[in-house]
């Protein structure tokens, strides 16, 4: 995003913390401001953190994050990094909506700021952080970690209330913790604001060829695959490897950065195992100890060009866990999948290209067998279904009035013209309480006023019964 705003003719800062190694800008001309983290600071992405995370309770992870995030908020506060970059004078900030820090640096600076979200469309849920009123219907809209579709069983939907209340405390949390934030360095942000509540847009990950449709304001933005270009000619060595095989057929494996968190390496032999099986050539993105059983059809890369080899028309399939990035790479190439989700929003993810869009099916990283991950492929690749499938949904995903990354540049441009977008926003839904959006007020004065009628019917039928009995007596006397 960074490269593509400096292509633009922007300038462009950058703020993020000292131990998340050299970054990876193409363009030189973008400055990175850098706050120094404590001595024994391990980052939330750590594989060990992320393999504790994995093991956690939706409210246990939301505590985990609100943690981290607070030591963050201490170490810019204790810097001197927003007084250098308020006397810049910047016109807007981008802020991922994630963290805890991009809350206070809003509040801070006083510019207008864009909240983006990479992994999808979750941070507008109404007992959310960021105060953008977004109506969220839990009925049709899985959480994030679920591998729910938007048609939902009855325990499916008992099951994802649940879950969004858990995210419910998780948001309560976190702005309780940033409360204490504010009052503790005497900030001269309002706490009745307190949540991003200086957000004027919403940029999400997301693009209606991959997800679930679901009702958004019109501050709330899709920018899926913004990232996404054709595929470039491979390296040298890869082609060479390729020419050279028996196999022409290409399978690609890759299971993202958290792999060896996520992934132990009783697993990586079942995964050999199966691939040695296979009448094809397997480039498999592997950077730990070669398994035991490793088939001579399987090469092991270290870094695997994964656009450029998803685009290369000897690619027949894509074994993947099913990141936000891969996701979006695959269905733009059209490329046939066998998911094996590991975590996080990788489930959402996987049912999205497997259910969805039927391009592939989904295998459970916790029972995987050979014989089972080798019937999968083979199944994949022998029906062409989920091929005319993956096709259709990359015809879909290509097919924009105005590309994704002509999008995001327009409205930062517009954010930075207007001085921000709050007329996009709904005063009412951000300032509605939980049961005035659920109109529980509504409903509960209908059950009063039901009630006073049906006691105001009792008592009229039972003295009229009386006074029926009594003439009846009377009568007869």
């Amino acid at each position: 995003m960074a490269d593509i705003l400096t292509d633009a003719g922007h300038s462009v800062a950058m703020l993020r913390n000292d131990r998340l190694g050299k970054p990876q800008f193409l363009s030189t001309n973008i400055k990175v401001f850098e706050f120094i983290m404590p001595e024994g600071y391990v980052p939330l992405d750590d594989p060990g953190v992320v393999e504790k995370m994995m093991q956690m309770s939706i409210i246990k992870l939301f505590d985990l994050a609100t943690g981290y995030s607070s030591l963050i908020c201490d170490v810019i506060l204790k810097s001197d990094v927003l007084k250098t970059i308020k006397y810049m004078d910047y016109d807007l900030l981008i802020a991922d909506y994630t963290e805890l820090a991009s809350h206070i640096v809003s509040g801070v600076l006083k510019i207008p700021t864009i909240a983006y979200a990479n992994e999808g469309t979750y941070p507008d849920s109404f007992v959310g952080t960021l105060k953008v009123g977004h109506p969220v219907p839990w009925a049709i809209t899985p959480i994030l970690f679920m591998s729910y579709s938007d048609s939902m069983t009855f325990v499916q939907r008992l099951v994802n209330t649940g879950a969004w209340l858990g995210w419910g405390y998780g948001s309560y949390s976190s702005n309780v913790q940033l409360k204490k934030i504010i009052t503790k360095y005497s900030l001269n942000i309002s706490t009745d604001t307190a949540g991003l509540g200086g957000v004027c847009l919403v940029l999400s990950n997301n693009h209606i060829a991959l997800d679930y449709p679901r009702p958004l304001m019109p501050n709330h933005k899709y920018i899926g695959g913004y990232t996404l270009q054709p595929s470039k000619a491979l390296p040298d060595y890869i082609t060479k490897l390729l020419d050279d095989l028996p196999f022409n057929d290409v399978i690609i494996v890759s299971f993202g950065s958290y792999v060896k968190a996520l992934m132990n390496p009783e697993k990586y032999e079942v995964l050999a195992e199966a691939f040695a099986r296979l009448p094809y050539t397997v480039l498999w993105k592997h950077t730990e100890k070669p398994p035991a059983n490793l088939g001579k059809n399987t090469h092991l890369i270290k870094w695997l060009p994964q656009n450029d080899l998803l685009g290369d028309s000897r690619t027949r399939l894509f074994v993947t866990h099913c990141g936000v990035s891969s996701s979006f790479e695959t269905i733009y190439h059209g490329v046939p999948v066998v998911a094996i989700p590991l975590g996080l929003d990788q489930y959402k993810h996987a049912t999205e290209l497997t259910c969805r869009h039927n391009m592939g099916v989904v295998i459970d990283i916790h029972t995987l067998q050979a014989n089972a991950l080798e019937e999968a492929i083979l199944s994949v690749l022998s029906n062409t279904e989920y091929v005319e499938n993956a096709r259709k949904a990359s015809r879909l995903i290509r097919d924009n009035p105005v590309s994704p990354k002509e999008t995001l540049l327009y409205w930062v441009n517009y954010v930075i013209k207007h001085g921000g977008a709050d007329h996009f926003k709904s005063e009412g839904m951000e300032n509605l309480s939980w049961y005035q959006y659920f109109l529980l007020d509504i409903i509960g004065l209908a059950l009063l006023i039901f009630d006073i009628l049906a006691i105001v019917c009792f008592f009229s039928c039972r003295f009229m019964i009386r006074c029926f009995k009594n003439y009846s007596k009377r009568k007869q006397d």
